[in-house]
């Protein structure tokens, strides 16, 4: 893959990921603003289950953003060894050639 398509497809993880991050940040906050209705938030099992609804759909939407922009994170890092052991390769066989 060329340079330009391995940088977009690098973007196109990390850049949702983040986002989706920030979203379960805002997700929660917004969403724990909500107030139950007067019968359901008198019933402590009630409250403790939306809460604990609260919870895990923002832990999924936090983890699966943390894996996407891990995912992109760890491509840029491949891409950038690749492209840097490739140069070194080059430049340690002119050296090569240059001695002999």
């Amino acid at each position: 893959m060329d340079k330009h398509k391995d940088r977009q497809t690098e973007n196109l993880l990390m850049y949702p990921g983040m986002a989706l991050m920030c979203a379960a940040v805002a997700y929660f906050y917004l969403a724990g603003l909500l107030r139950l209705p007067d019968d359901l938030a008198k019933d402590t099992l009630q409250l403790a289950l939306w809460q604990l609804e609260l919870v895990r759909e923002t832990l999924a939407l936090f983890v699966t953003g943390a894996v996407l922009a891990a995912g992109g994170w760890g491509l840029s890092v491949f891409n950038a060894w690749r492209r840097w052991s490739h140069a070194g390769r080059h430049s340690a066989a002119r050296v090569a050639k240059e001695q002999e």
